[in-house]
């Protein structure tokens, strides 16, 4: 699903460790410049370097406890993978990183199934929760659920949201995302965000939003984790749209 629908999809990779203060940060942003030639960059020394790719719809954040890759589409993240452990490790290594706090892959996906907003809401009752008519005493007419869940899945603790969402929904959802301004090689002309914005709402759609994370973990577990999360979160979508589908669509309230 994610790599069916990877124009609806926003990837966010965030690798978190003890505070790294002094010239190694500097070092490492000018490791990652010479390395990868990013379109543009940003630097505030003390804190965080900005590194942007527009064309390729991807940013990363070089900070003095975490580096943090995000993408628009889930292409970017999927078909860049190498290029990115690469990238991070030359930073880990400048840096003088051994260890992570918490490491994490979160995915926000806007699935377009060809339902509505009320069918998707509809099914959501019997597949994610109880049907809807054993709930009546509790929430009667519930027209627009969700569904968070937190545990443990393969190795990997997680944070799971589901729901139905209109084209309101969507758009609130999506403009709530952090650095959308990086995207966009001109903040007056550019308009990649926009565009991917309005493709998102042009239907009503499934929101699966997971976040698999792992926490007190050395950075040898890096490429394992950036492979394993990839393909556990593929996984997990398809698993609840699969779910969601299995329910008969009836008369939508």
């Amino acid at each position: 699903m994610l790599t069916k629908y990877s124009n609806h999809v926003c990837t966010f990779f965030a690798a978190d460790f003890e505070p790294h203060f002094g010239t190694n940060l500097a070092k490492a942003a000018d490791e990652i410049f010479t390395t990868s030639e990013p379109k543009t960059a940003h630097a505030s020394p003390l804190s965080h370097y900005i590194f942007q790719w527009p064309d390729e719809r991807e940013l990363m954040v070089l900070g003095f406890r975490r580096i943090f890759w995000q993408t628009l589409g889930f292409s970017p993240w999927r078909d860049r993978v190498s290029e990115h452990l690469s990238l991070t490790k030359t930073a880990l290594k400048a840096v003088g990183v051994k260890e992570f706090k918490r490491i994490g892959f979160k995915v926000q996906a806007y699935l377009p199934l060809d339902m509505s907003h009320a069918e998707l809401s509809q099914l959501m009752f019997g597949s994610f929760l109880a049907p809807a008519e054993e709930l009546q005493e509790v929430c009667s007419e519930a027209a627009d659920p969700l569904v968070h869940i937190e545990g443990k899945t393969n190795g990997f603790q997680y944070v799971l949201v589901l729901s139905g969402m209109n084209e309101e929904q969507i758009s609130g959802a999506f403009l709530k995302t952090g650095n959308l301004d990086h995207f966009r090689k001109d903040k007056f002309l550019d308009t990649t965000v926009k565009e991917f914005h309005d493709n998102l709402t042009r239907s009503d759609c499934f929101y699966f939003d997971i976040d698999l994370f792992q926490r007190d973990v050395g950075v040898d577990a890096l490429d394992t984790f950036v492979k394993e999360s990839l393909a556990a979160a593929e996984q997990l979508a398809n698993t609840c749209v699969q779910r969601l589908r299995s329910q008969p669509i009836g008369e939508t309230r």
